[in-house]
């Protein structure tokens, strides 16, 4: 884990100059959400790269992580960095169309269900938690009011067609309301 970051984050930043965009590696744990001045310490760092334009490569600090504490996937992850940074929504790049029902995507969920949740299953590739923590994570987000995309990132444009027509994937919608503060 330790010597594949710096791969990535070579690759990222090597990608992301060429449309002059810089970047900044963001590795925590779960110890350090356990306490308010470890969140506050990391919603600042967010708030402030993002002022500066500074787009923030996230990742559980892998190399120091054990199973008594990690987040053990980057569905989670990604829910809660979108919680500390009050994002408008989430999206989530896969390498299936969206939640599939009965093999077809479905479109548009209000929340999740444990339906849903059975439905989805458990990893299907290489991955550690499959559709399942993929609607775990936007149930939560769901749950906070922040809405979550399910599409499929090997898909050119997809990201596009989302945005812009909401044609692709699938959208878990707000079921509650909005719970953030300028003090969180």
């Amino acid at each position: 884990a330790a010597m594949g970051q710096n791969r990535l984050i070579n690759l990222y930043d090597s990608f992301f100059s060429k449309v002059n965009l810089s970047i900044a590696q963001i590795l925590f744990g779960v110890l350090d959400l356990e306490s308010k001045e470890g969140y506050k310490n990391l919603k600042n760092t967010f708030t402030q790269l993002l002022e500066w334009g500074i787009l923030p490569i996230v990742n559980e600090n892998d190399s120091v992580a054990t199973e008594e504490v990690k987040f053990g996937d980057n569905d989670r992850l990604s829910a809660l960095v979108s919680l500390i940074v009050g994002a408008d929504v989430l999206l989530i790049l896969t390498g299936v169309e969206g939640f599939l029902k009965e093999e077809k995507v479905f479109p548009f969920l209000e929340g999740i269900s444990k339906d849903d949740l059975n439905l989805a299953g458990g990893p299907s590739g290489p991955g550690t938690g499959g559709m399942f923590t993929k609607l775990k994570s936007a149930g939560l987000l769901s749950e906070a009011g922040i809405p979550t995309a399910i599409l499929n990132g090997k898909k050119i444009h997809a990201i596009r067609e989302f945005l812009e027509k909401n044609s692709v994937g699938t959208l878990i919608a707000p079921s509650g309301n909005r719970v953030f503060s300028e003090e969180d």
